[in-house]
Order: structure tokens, then C-alpha cells, then sequence
């Protein structure tokens, strides 16, 4: 949570996170389906419960200004408890084992209903399974990306040059790219615009040098993924997008 309030506080236009699921079924924001890369624990997210988590799990052993500060995952719903009142968007994205989909699927669009969400959501995953059981679940109201299925089958279309014939979205609301892939540059400005012919936006992942950054904003990317969250506003204000921002009182959140 401290991290999504700062990015919140210099201005982001929407918060990402990845989606799993605790013993005892809570959604928590966490990028892996086990501890041992990122935090202090190992084992399964599956297999620990919330309250647990909460007590023993560190985020953040690895930055030295948090040392002495537990920094646990946070619940799904205390996110959209703490900014489903603000403008703020949300990607998430579901990285639970596909045995789950279903349960998943019903919690996280149970909660997308209870915080009144649904509009300013997208829902992604690289398992078409678990897209599939929740589009089934909250159909047309929820905007979805693509699985890594889907996303080629989309994209191939458009790179050959034959999206007119042969492309049906579908469910797709976004295409999420990366900058390249199997030695094609996906940030060409062509691509996006015959996604946008078929009504699909384009965002990229994880775009955190600043020449990319521009390279993907001169070419009418609709949205960025990234881990430099001052990086990209200051490329943005220059690039005239955006007003001034007192980056530097905000830089004083966390201290």
C-alpha cells in the first residue's frame, strides 16, 4: 500500500497489480505464486493464510529505508476500500493456478461490484481459462485484455497484414504488448493503429527507459506499464502532456 499511495500521489492515471489467492481464499496483491523471490518467506501464497501473511511477510526486507518496517501484501479489497473513491484506474492482473479460475473469477467480480468499479477496470491474465471463467462471470461490464492466446491471434493478423479479413477481437478491449517480440518491433505506429481500427487500445509493459518511453508515446500507445513511475511523468510533462508536478515535495511521501 505504500507504494501504490505514492504512485497515486504523483499522479498516476491507474494502479496495476497481480492477483493471488490465500489459503483461506482472501485476493491479495502479489506478483508470484510463491514468497521466495520477493519477500523474506518462501512456500506457496496458496498455502499460507491471510492472517498469517499479514503477521510474517516482508515486501520489503530488500530496500534499506524499510529495515524495520513490515511491509505485508495487501487484500485485493483493501485497495478498492482505500481508491475506489479516487479517479484512479485498475489493472489487474490474474496470476492464480487455473484450478482456481472459478472461485476467482466470482470473489474478484463480486468485490469490482461491491466498490462500484466495474468501469474503470481492466482484468488481464496469460491464461485464457481464467479470462475465460471471468468474462463468463462478469461478462460485457469488465474490460479485458487478451491472453497469450489471444493476444497473438490478434496480433499476427496485424503484422501480416491481413487484420481486414481475418481479425475478430472478440472479447479483447486491449492489446498489452510487449516493446518486442520474436524480432518484430510491436511499437511501430501501424500496429496501433489498426488496433484502433478494430477498436482495441494498446498499452506496453514494462517500459522503464525513457527513450522507450517516448518512442512508445510519439507512436500513440494509449497506455504505459512501468516501474518508474517519476521517470515517466517527467517524460511526460516534456513531452506536454501533463502540467508541472512538484515531484519534488512528493518524493517526501515515503521518507
Amino acid at each position: 500500500m505504500l507504494w501504490f499511495e505514492y504512485a497515486a500521489g504523483l499522479g498516476v492515471d491507474a494502479l496495476e497489480f497481480d492477483l493471488q489467492m490465500t489459503k483461506d481464499d482472501v485476493l491479495v496483491a502479489f506478483h508470484d505464486r510463491e514468497f521466495d523471490k520477493l519477500t523474506n518467506a518462501t512456500g506457496l501464497v496458496r498455502d499460507m493464510s491471510f492472517a498469517e501473511m499479514q503477521k510474517t511477510v516482508d515486501v520489503s526486507e530488500s530496500y534499506e529505508k524499510y529495515a524495520d518496517v513490515l511491509v505485508s501484501p495487501p487484500s485485493i479489497e483493501s485497495i478498492f476500500e482505500r481508491f475506489a473513491g479516487t479517479d484512479l484506474k485498475f489493472n489487474v492482473e490474474i496470476k492464480t493456478e487455473i484450478g482456481l479460475k472459478d472461485i476467482v473469477a466470482e470473489k474478484l467480480c463480486s468485490l469490482l461490484e461491491e466498490y462500484r468499479v466495474e468501469g474503470r477496470m481492466l482484468v488481464a491474465s496469460f491464461d485464457s481459462e481464467s479470462l475465460v471463467a471471468f468474462r463468463q462471470r462478469c461478462g460485457h461490464a469488465v474490460a479485458t485484455s487478451g491472453s497469450a492466446e489471444e493476444t497473438e491471434k490478434s496480433l499476427i493478423p496485424i503484422l501480416l497484414g491481413l487484420d481486414r479479413w481475418w481479425l475478430r477481437p472478440g472479447y479483447l478491449s486491449v492489446l498489452q504488448l510487449p516493446l518486442e517480440a520474436a524480432g518484430f518491433d510491436l511499437t511501430d505506429k501501424k500496429i496501433i493503429e489498426r488496433a484502433h481500427a478494430h477498436g482495441m487500445a494498446v498499452q506496453y509493459w514494462v517500459v522503464n527507459d525513457e527513450e522507450e518511453m517516448r518512442k512508445v508515446i510519439e507512436s500513440g500507445a494509449d497506455g504505459i506499464l512501468t516501474d518508474e513511475v517519476e521517470k515517466l511523468m517527467s517524460v511526460l510533462e516534456e513531452m506536454g502532456y501533463y502540467p508541472a508536478n512538484n515531484v519534488s515535495e512528493l518524493k517526501k511521501f515515503l521518507d
